[in-house]
């Protein structure tokens, strides 16, 4: 089994770290300060270090940096001595905070090219402030310029779907078992004798260093036929439950599927499957290395694969979460920063009780106003076409797109409660969007939604309503 020292950095990194030690591999934890250090009892005491005065934190990335570099000979000491022998040294970060994003720093201070350095950096989820994203933007295009020997990017909103139902007590837990599970089966040894087809372990470790994004995944199949594995590999590529999603095949450069059955599926199944997929993603990623291997699971278990890859692209979801998180940015941009001026033209002329006049004589004529012209309303249709409302088409055509593709209730219910809110907003521009996606899903889906909407004051909406309506292309029914 390949070894893979993994160091964690900042709070959640240091949680993953945790994780990946509970799953039996080395880990070791830095930190800002004692305090942060002090919050993490999943590691033992030993293994949790802290960089600078006990009581020293990091209140910005930027601070987060310098502590590292004014640390770097330690920081170099500490990792080299838990990975002497190891293949690989994978940081662990949450990108968004004040010490995770920080990460590029640490990726330089371990760059001595002895051993390889990969980086599993977290994504912030969708409900985090934009301020948080912008962050966590920054730390990823900075990452970018130090060259990791591979970079693993975390989708923490798809990340958030997958425990959705666990107690908030356990949610950390929960998630970081789900990032990790996919990695830790990847690079277990099979049982002796379990292992009909193997891969050798530098081919593994090459496929986690050769400089790229990596994904990885695993998924039960109904069966061991050429669609359903291939329908697997793509969906780890393409729509991972974990990984930030929307990596081109064209962009991989080095793929291995591992597929793993039983006895009695494994003796049905030819050779000639193993060859169709090797030739069927060598020609899917225009000329890719691609390797499948075997192994045997125990009697009874499901038909399984696990996928990991290489490619020489950021995933679309990057590029999706810069679109949603300029639109944000833009919105609270325009949000009011200060209290307005209150009106009290109703009251001229009104005088309090101790302001009074005592004589007829002291009264002063009253004034009298002339009738103000009302303040014109906007029309709440105009710029529908602007940079926002461009903005925000892509984070719906991504919920469409997401509701049709899926087979899993819980999301298709999540993305329609999204629209339903979205639908009675006070911006007439998200609720023509909301009910506009409305209609592309499938105007059963939300018909008594739809039919409200025709009386909305906006005539943009109406119309988008009205013609859901009357055009609806059934989908999916969503209970």
């Amino acid at each position: 089994m390949l070894q893979v020292v993994a160091v964690g950095w900042g709070k959640g990194g240091g949680r993953l770290a945790a994780e990946w030690s509970r799953r039996g591999h080395p880990a070791l934890a830095l930190h800002a300060s004692r305090e942060a250090a002090d919050a993490q009892p999943q590691l033992p005491r030993e293994r949790c270090h802290v960089l600078g005065h006990d009581r020293e934190a990091a209140e910005s990335p930027d601070q987060a940096r310098r502590l590292v570099r004014e640390h770097a000979r330690r920081v170099d000491d500490l990792v080299r001595m838990e990975s002497r022998d190891a293949d690989a040294i994978l940081v662990m970060a949450c990108l968004g905070g004040r010490t995770g994003s920080a990460v590029d720093a640490l990726v330089e201070a371990l760059d001595d090219k002895r051993t390889p350095v990969i980086v599993l950096a977290t994504l912030p989820p969708d409900g985090e402030p934009v301020a948080r994203k912008v962050e966590a933007l920054r730390a990823l295009r900075a990452l970018t310029h130090v060259e990791p020997d591979g970079l693993i990017l975390v989708d923490g909103a798809r990340v958030s779907e997958q425990v959705s139902d666990v107690s908030i007590f356990d949610l950390h837990d929960r998630a970081n078992e789900r990032i990790l599970e996919p990695l830790d089966g990847l690079l277990r040894e099979a049982e002796p004798g379990t292992t009909l087809r193997g891969l050798p372990p530098e081919r593994l470790r090459d496929l986690l260093t050769v400089g790229g994004l990596v994904s990885f995944g695993a998924a039960d199949l109904r069966g061991l036929g050429a669609e359903d594995v291939e329908a697997a590999v793509r969906d780890a590529l393409d729509d991972n439950p974990v990984l930030a999603s929307g990596v081109d095949a064209a962009d991989v450069s080095d793929l291995a599927i591992f597929v793993e059955a039983d006895k009695p599926t494994l003796e049905s199944t030819p050779v000639r499957l193993l060859d169709h997929l090797r030739e069927h993603w060598r020609t899917e990623t225009h000329g890719a290395c691609v390797d499948v291997a075997v192994r045997r699971a125990p009697d009874g278990a499901p038909p399984r694969v696990r996928v990991i890859a290489s490619a020489a692209a950021l995933p679309r979801r990057v590029e999706d979460l810069v679109t949603e998180t300029a639109s944000e940015a833009l919105g609270l941009k325009q949000k009011a920063r200060r209290l307005p001026e209150l009106d009290l033209g109703q009251l001229e002329g009104v005088a309090s009780e101790r302001e009074r006049p005592r004589r007829v004589s002291d009264v002063a004529p009253k004034r009298v106003e002339e009738p103000r012209a009302p303040t014109p309303t906007p029309a709440p249709d105009r710029d529908l076409s602007d940079s926002r409302v461009a903005a925000n088409r892509a984070v719906y055509a991504r919920l469409v797109t997401r509701y049709k593709s899926t087979t899993n209730d819980e999301l298709q219910r999540a993305i329609a409660r999204r629209l339903e809110q979205d639908r009675l907003s006070e911006d007439p521009h998200i609720r023509f969007l909301a009910v506009d996606a409305m209609g592309k899903i499938g105007a059963h889906v939300f018909d008594a939604s739809l039919v409200a909407s025709t009386e909305d004051e906006s005539p943009a909406v109406r119309g988008a309503a009205e013609r859901a309506l009357a055009d609806g292309s059934p989908t999916r029914a969503y209970g």
